[in-house]
C-alpha cells in the first residue's frame, strides 16, 4: 500500500496518548555524586561476572556458560556506562561531565584487563558455537583478545594496556577542548551585512554594540552560509576549524604516534593495517584504490561545479572570474547564492516552513508508516528541560524501545549531530534497547541541511531502537563499520522524497504551529 495513501487514516492513530508501560526502560541521570558511585558498583559487577565465567572448567565450557554468561557481564557494563558516556557529552553540570570523563578511564583499563585475561581467552576459544549468533559472537570475542594483546609477551602486553589508557585520555581531552571552548568572535554591525535580520536580534553584543559569535552550529551557518564579507567568513571559518587549537593538533599528533607503535607489536606497518584488517575492505591498499577511483570518476563534476562558483563568486564582487579563487570558507556561501539564483531557493527562508519541533513530529510521522511502528511522547526524568522522550511500539501498541532527543545547543554540550546507542537489545534476555539522538539545530526552524541532518543521524537512532539481535554486543550500528553509515544514509533520502514532502502537508503543519511542544493531532 502507498504511502501516501495509507497516511490518511494512520495519522490519528500513531500518536494518540498511551498510558504508562510497565515495560518501559529509562536512563538514570547522574549527578557528582551518584555517577562515582553507579561506575564503581558497575564495574565490581562485571568482575564478579567475569570471575564466574573463569570458574568454569574448560571440560564444561558451553555457550550458556561463557558466551551468554558474557553477554550478561556486557549488559551490567552498558547500563550504567551507556549513559556516562552520554552525560559526559551531554549534562549540563561540567563536574558531572568530568566525573563521566573518569569513570571512562576506569572502564577503558578494565576493558583491556578483561581482553587480555587468558582464562577468559581460553574459554571462549573452547566453546562451540551452536548458532550464526554464537559464532560471531565467538569470532568478536577472540578478535577482541587478538587486538588487546593477550597473546604477546607479558612486556608487550603491558605496553598495549598502557596505551589504550593514554589514547582515551586523549581523545577526552580533544573532545574537551572543542566542547568546553568559550571563545566569542566579535564582528561590527557593518560586517554583518547578509546574515538574517532575525537572527542577529537574538545574538549577544558586547559594550562597543558588537555582535558575539560562538562555534554552535546556528552561529556557524548563520555567518558561512550568508555573510556577504568574505573577510568575515575567512576569519569565522578559522576560527572554527581551529577550535581547539594547536594543544589539539598536539594531542592528534601524539595519538597517531601511539597508534602506530600499537600497529608495530603486531608486526603491522601502519594502523591502517591494524584497523582495516577486521574490517569488510580487509586492508588500506583496498580504501586507497577505491578513493583512487571516486577521485577520478568526480575530478571532471568537481571541475564544473568549482567554475560556477567562479562565475557566482564574480557576479556578487563585481570582479573578473579570471582574478578570483573559491576559498573553502567561501563554498556554503557560494552554493546558496548559486541555488537562488537557479532555483530560487532560499535556505534562510525555509526556516519558516521546517519550525524545528514540527519537523521532528513529520520524520516521527514518516518513521511510523514505514517501519510500522508508534511514537507516544512521555514525561520522564532527563538531564535537560530540552530533552524529549518517546515510546517506539508496534502497531499493537507493545513497547519495543525508548528514544530521547536532545535537540538544541548550549554550553558544554557536544557541538555534532550524532545518535548514541545507550541501550543495546539482546533477545537472549529479552532486553529493550533504548537510544539518543544529539544534534545542535536552529531552535527558530532547520534548513534543508538540518532536515537531512536529522533523518540521517535518526536512521542511526532506529538501527539502535529497532534491532532485535540475540546479543548486546550486536544490537543497533554494532556492525562492521564499513556498514554502519548504510542505512542512515538511505533514510535521508525521504527528507527529500515527494510521498515525506505529502505528509508534512497532510499532517496539517500551519495549523500545529501553536501546538505544545511533541503535541501531535
Amino acid at each position: 500500500m502507498k504511502l501516501r495513501t495509507i497516511c490518511n487514516y494512520l495519522i490519528i492513530l500513531n500518536f494518540l496518548s498511551l498510558p504508562v508501560l510497565a515495560e518501559r526502560i529509562t536512563l538514570p541521570v547522574f549527578n557528582e555524586q551518584s555517577l562515582p558511585a553507579a561506575c564503581d558498583n558497575a564495574l565490581a559487577k562485571a568482575k564478579q561476572f567475569a570471575a564466574q565465567i573463569e570458574t568454569v572448567s574448560l571440560a564444561q565450557v558451553t555457550p550458556a556458560n561463557t558466551l551468554n554468561a558474557w553477554n550478561d557481564l556486557q549488559i551490567v557494563l552498558e547500563d550504567t556506562v551507556g549513559p556516562v558516556d552520554l552525560q559526559s557529552n551531554v549534562h549540563p553540570d561540567e563536574k558531572v561531565r568530568t566525573a563521566g570523563e573518569a569513570c571512562l578511564l576506569k572502564v577503558t583499563t578494565y576493558s583491556t584487563d578483561l581482553y587480555q585475561n587468558a582464562n577468559l581467552y581460553q574459554r571462549v576459544k573452547k566453546v562451540k558455537a551452536e548458532t550464526p549468533a554464537q559464532q560471531r559472537l565467538r569470532q568478536d570475542l577472540l578478535d577482541g583478545f587478538d587486538d588487546s594483546g593477550v597473546s604477546l609477551p607479558p612486556k608487550k602486553r603491558a605496553r598495549v594496556k598502557a596505551i589504550f589508557d593514554k589514547i582515551e585520555a586523549l581523545r577526552q581531552e580533544f573532545d574537551r577542548n572543542v566542547r568546553d571552548n568559550k571563545t566569542k568572535l566579535t564582528f561590527t554591525p557593518e560586517e554583518m551585512q547578509g546574515v538574517p535580520a532575525a537572527f542577529l536580534e537574538k545574538q549577544k553584543r558586547d559594550d562597543k554594540n558588537n555582535y558575539l559569535f560562538g562555534f554552535d552550529y546556528p552561529e556557524r551557518d548563520a555567518i558561512m552560509n550568508n555573510a556577504d564579507n568574505e573577510a568575515v567568513r575567512e576569519k569565522y571559518y578559522i576560527a572554527f576549524t581551529n577550535r581547539g587549537g594547536d594543544k589539539n593538533l598536539g594531542l592528534m599528533d601524539q595519538v597517531m604516534q601511539l597508534r602506530r607503535e600499537l600497529a608495530g607489536m603486531y608486526g603491522l606497518k601502519s594502523y591502517a593495517e591494524y584497523a582495516t584488517r577486521r574490517r569488510m575492505v580487509e586492508n588500506p591498499q583496498t580504501v586507497h584504490k577505491f578513493l583512487r577511483e571516486v577521485k577520478s570518476a568526480l575530478r571532471e563534476v568537481e571541475a564544473k561545479e568549482i567554475a560556477e562558483l567562479k562565475l557566482t563568486k564574480a557576479q556578487v564582487t563585481g570582479k573578473p572570474v579570471g582574478e578570483l579563487k573559491v576559498n573553502r570558507w567561501d563554498q556554503t556561501y557560494l552554493e546558496e547564492k548559486t541555488r537562488k539564483a537557479k532555483f530560487d531557493v532560499d535556505q534562510e527562508a525555509l526556516r519558516k516552513y521546517f519550525p524545528s519541533q514540527t519537523t521532528v513530529d513529520w520524520a516521527l510521522n514518516v518513521t511510523s508508516k514505514l517501519y510500522g511502528v508508534k511514537f507516544a511522547r512521555a514525561d520522564v526524568p532527563t538531564w535537560h528541560p530540552d530533552v524529549q522522550y518517546y515510546d517506539v511500539m508496534d502497531e499493537s501498541g507493545k513497547y519495543l524501545s525508548g528514544i530521547y532527543l536532545d535537540l538544541y545547543p548550549r554550553e558544554g554540550k557536544y557541538k555534532h549531530a550524532a545518535a548514541w546507542g545507550v541501550r543495546s537489545v539482546s533477545k537472549v534476555i529479552g532486553r529493550t534497547p533504548v537510544s539518543v539522538l544529539v544534534t545542535n539545530f536552529n531552535r527558530e526552524g532547520m534548513d534543508h541541511r538540518e532536515v537531512e541532518t536529522l533523518y540521517h543521524e535518526f536512521g542511526h537512532v532506529l538501527h539502535g531502537v529497532l534491532s532485535t539481535t540475540d546479543y548486546q554486543a550486536h544490537g543497533g550500528t554494532n556492525t562492521k563499520i564499513d556498514f554502519v553509515e548504510a542505512p542512515s544514509q538511505m533514510f535521508e533520502e525521504w527528507a527529500r522524497k515527494p510521498e515525506a514532502i505529502a505528509l508534512l502537508q497532510e499532517v496539517g503543519l500551519g495549523n500545529r504551529l501553536h501546538h505544545k511542544p511533541g503535541e501531535l493531532s
